[in-house]
């Protein structure tokens, strides 16, 4: 690592030290004196302010969850299985070390340095079907990847011997993204798969979807295998949105038969939002981590008035368990009564059916009675700290560096570079002008509107411009963009680089905020109005000169064209 990177992960781990100080000694108090724990939201530990990101994968087996950790490191690991049947058993954490081991569960655990002693709960049959994995890669140097066991469609015949979803739930829990997997060939939704996607409802945010080895599959199938993901999960999730779902074959084997070259280009687009999403998890912590105390810590206010609101209106001696059941069967009364008189908005409560779920089996007169003092802690901290945190935050994040190596390192340059494939960006490792090959269809356009001395009208390019129906406001920034001498008329390039920008736009590309060189009109590039045409005009007699040359005296006298260019001469 470099001493720019060492200053930047130093200046993250400052943020996250910071982090950690205000919640332990503000928010913690609070969550221990109301037992916020006991509603299934243990306190965060180290581990939670690690930074390090780790990505959770989850999903079926044989959903290509292993390949997909493969795809990411660019090699395999020790230990690793892929094959057709359930291959994943267990369990395995994979982060970096200078020589390849594994580690099995029992001395993970055991290893105070690796923050996983609280999965000791679950049991020894979790630990032996637990391993930790390390490797020499770039990749994990900055994240920890987890794999998990496939989950099955049809639990009637399995014993796990520990609880699964519980154990799901604690990896999603310390988590900074879940990738789910579904396999385009096989959609299943079965009912263990059901409960896992009801526990991570609560950690959705952290969640993308991929929708794997869709090239298997022809186009008109893939929409439909969507769509009908789409709907299953719509049914399942309780939110309002389903989180984005990545179409995409995430392993190295040649694309199938079955793909055209439409699917190829939706394919390699998806991974690549997906591994660009995933590349800036180290960056996007610091924020995250700053957002989850946030929102933990309204929800702790919260919980500590609605358990004070319960311990009040509780009876010292008679009739308990008939007044508890009345305050849970009304809890959506006190709700508006705490909402009411303490002004919490309605966004902090916790779900009605969740926490109604949680009283039933509470002990009440365990409950305490309102602290403010404790609340008041926590108030004056989301106002005064939780902002120059903010700041610390983003100043870290823009100096965090990405994940690199890998997957995450591959095709960023060179022609099979997934940033120049498309838009503006085509073109950009030419070294001739990105125009070129439509400028012969604009020129037929331009010399219809009868230019007066090479150039046209700022009107006559309006009419023609506007036949593409996009709004003012973008043929505006166009305009801009294509009249690049800023004279209020285009010539033959700066119309057809017009068009050529209105092509690009229909096609869904984004505009460029400044013209790139290799969209600059060649007479133009790098010399003022001026001595751009002048230049431009003894390129051009220049190459006629040469086109005779060539006529003339035969391959002996013809000069190659980066050496025309060199000279002076026209490049597009």
């Amino acid at each position: 690592m470099s001493l720019n990177e060492t200053r930047e992960v130093e200046a993250l781990q400052r943020v996250m030290d910071e982090l950690q100080k205000v919640y332990k000694n503000k928010v913690l108090p609070l969550e221990e004196y109301y037992n916020f724990d006991n509603f299934d939201l243990p306190p965060m530990g180290d581990k939670d302010f690690n930074i390090k990101p780790t990505i959770l994968l989850v999903g079926e087996y044989s959903t290509g969850k292993t390949t997909f950790i493969k795809y990411l490191l660019s090699r395999g690991y020790p230990g690793m299985k892929v094959s057709p049947e359930p291959s994943t058993d267990n369990f395995c954490t994979i982060s970096y070390g200078e020589n390849d081991k594994l580690l099995p569960g029992h001395a993970l655990v055991s290893d105070p340095s690796k923050d996983y002693r609280a999965l000791g709960k679950f049991g020894n049959n979790l630990l032996d079907e637990l391993t930790c994995i390390e490797i020499q890669s770039s990749v994990v140097e900055n994240l920890t990847i987890i794999d998990s066991p496939g989950i099955l469609s049809d639990m009637s015949n399995v014993k796990r011997g520990y609880d699964f979803p519980r154990v799901i739930d604690w990896f999603a829990e310390h988590a900074d993204r879940i990738v789910l997997l579904f396999d385009a060939q096989k959609l299943e939704v079965g009912d263990e798969m059901k409960a896992i996607l009801d526990l991570l409802t609560k950690n959705i945010h952290k969640v993308r979807i991929v929708l794997n080895k869709s090239d298997l599959i022809d186009y008109q199938q893939l929409f439909r295998v969507y769509g009908a993901l789409m709907f299953y999960l719509g049914k399942i999730i309780p939110s309002r949105f389903v989180p984005r779902v990545y179409i995409g074959s995430f392993w190295d084997e040649p694309f199938s038969r079955l793909s055209t070259e439409e699917s190829r280009q939706l394919l390699e687009a998806e991974k690549q939002d997906l591994l660009e999403d995933l590349r800036n998890l180290p960056r996007d912590l610091a924020m995250e981590k700053l957002d989850y105390v946030i929102k933990r810590s309204r929800l702790v206010r919260c919980h500590a008035h609605l358990i004070a609101y319960l311990k009040k209106e509780m009876p010292s001696i008679f009739r308990k368990q008939a007044r508890k059941d009345n305050l849970i069967f009304n809890l959506s009364d006190i709700y508006f009564h705490v909402e009411e008189e303490y002004r919490i908005p309605r966004g902090d409560f916790p779900p009605i059916e969740v926490f109604q779920k949680y009283l039933r089996t509470a002990d009440f007169s365990k409950f305490q009675t309102l602290k403010p003092k404790l609340i008041e802690i926590v108030d004056r901290m989301l106002l005064c700290e939780i902002p120059i945190l903010k700041d610390m935050a983003l100043q870290a994040s823009s100096l965090t560096p990405a994940i690199r190596g890998g997957a995450f390192g591959l095709g960023m340059e060179g022609p099979f570079s997934t940033l120049a494939i498309s838009g503006v960006d085509i073109g950009a490792n030419s070294p001739f002008w990105a125009v070129r090959y439509d400028k012969s269809k604009y020129d037929k356009i331009f010399y219809s509107l009868n230019p007066i001395e090479g150039r046209i009208s700022s009107d006559d390019a309006k009419n023609e411009m506007m036949k593409s129906k996009l709004p003012n406001s973008v043929l505006g920034k166009i305009w801009v963009l294509a009249d690049h001498d800023g004279d209020n008329l285009l010539d033959d390039e700066e119309f057809a680089l017009a068009l050529y920008l209105i092509k690009l736009k229909l096609d869904g590309c984004d505009l460029p905020a400044e013209l790139p060189r290799h969209l600059i009109p060649p007479s133009q590039l790098g010399l003022d109005c001026a001595e751009g045409k002048i230049k431009y005009g003894i390129g051009l007699v220049a190459g006629i000169l040469m086109g005779l040359h060539f006529i003339l005296f035969g391959r002996g006298g013809r000069l190659r064209e980066d050496e025309f260019v060199k000279r002076g001469g026209f490049h597009y």
